[in-house]
């Protein structure tokens, strides 16, 4: 059997720009787990978390797809 690469996104959220507590500007967060699976294989799966945090100026030009899609969704007018 092939090995196989399954890219889940757990959860999305958005938060409005603050001054208070802190200042921090429009954020984009995406949850998401990388699965790397080959029944035939002992070893694996291989499971890898990733949390990102994105902002309107952030470069999510190395990132996965549906991370430049969900970030393109947000950001771009």
């Amino acid at each position: 059997m092939a090995i196989t690469k399954t890219v889940d996104i757990i959860s999305v959220r958005y938060t409005k720009a603050t001054t208070v507590p802190v200042e921090e500007p429009d954020t984009v967060w995406v949850d998401q787990v990388i699965t790397i699976d080959d029944p035939d294989d002992d070893q694996l799966p291989i499971v890898k978390h990733n949390m990102y945090r994105l902002f309107a100026d952030s470069d999510v030009s190395n990132e996965e797809q549906i991370v430049k899609d969900i970030f393109n969704a947000v950001f771009t007018k």
